[in-house]
């Protein structure tokens, strides 16, 4: 006797991924900047610890000295 499992296939979670993303960049007219600004304004409301948006030089010679 075989069980379905309740939880949903890969591609199913993946194709729901891609459709609010859709839907996300949709709402800022494709503007990535935008969009991005949006979701710092929404962590900064949430009141919740925030990760750091910088990013690291890509040539970092930290240490190798």
């Amino acid at each position: 006797m075989t069980t379905a499992s309740s939880e949903p296939a890969p591609d199913a979670i993946i194709e729901g991924i891609h459709r609010i993303r859709q839907q996300l960049l949709d709402e800022h007219h494709g503007d990535l900047r935008d969009y991005f600004e949006a979701a710092v304004r929404r962590q900064q409301e949430s009141n919740r610890p925030l990760r750091s948006t910088h990013l690291k030089p890509e040539n970092s010679q930290a240490g190798s000295e």
